[in-house]
């Protein structure tokens, strides 16, 4: 006897690895690489074909400035450019690993104390 299934898509959510707290000396620049590195990942898009293959990242500080190390494949968003508090982009999780890696956060001039590093991805 067989029995007849349905097999139903999932949209798993993107995943985000991130390091856990940092600590820098007043007016100096952290790097995200290595131990420190931010990356992002969704099998939903890796499996997806152009142009349908991209995902929106956004990243926020409230006391600096974040700076992407590239912004080959990347579109920004709502205003937002490398080099400031908040950068939201569309890009391939390629692209935007691309970018993160290497990614520097400032704080800005003369800031003691603690900051928040804020990322979000949408797969759509």
């Amino acid at each position: 006897m067989e029995t007849p299934y349905t097999a139903m898509s999932v949209n798993d959510a993107p995943v985000q690895t991130v390091p856990g707290a940092q600590t820098i000396d007043e007016d100096t620049t952290l790097t995200f690489t290595g131990a420190t590195a931010i990356s992002i990942a969704d099998v939903d898009v890796d499996e997806t074909s152009a142009p349908n293959n991209v995902v929106n990242t956004q990243i926020s500080v409230t006391n600096g400035i974040l700076t992407l190390s590239g912004t080959n494949g990347l579109t920004f968003h709502n205003s937002s450019s490398n080099g400031s508090t908040t950068i939201d982009v569309t890009g391939t999780v390629a692209d935007i690993n691309a970018a993160l890696a290497g990614m520097t956060y400032a704080g800005a001039a003369h800031f003691s104390g603690s900051d928040t590093l804020t990322i979000t991805t949408n797969d759509g």
